[in-house]
């Protein structure tokens, strides 16, 4: 029937959008962690940076 047939491409809508969102999730979580990285290599390079221009006596 037509409602059926209604219901069906509503799930299949919903499949599709719940896919995408679950897409856009793990991107979200990808570029977080690049970011906490970048993050923390520049620390790095702070520290060392601080380590280098310490004075010796």
């Amino acid at each position: 029937t037509k409602l059926e047939l209604t219901a069906t491409q509503e799930k299949q809508r919903a499949n599709y959008y719940e896919q995408q969102l679950k897409t856009i999730a793990k991107t979200l979580y990808q570029l977080q962690k690049i970011s906490y990285y970048q993050q923390l290599e520049e620390e790095q390079k702070e520290i060392k940076a601080q380590i280098i221009q310490t004075p010796t006596f």
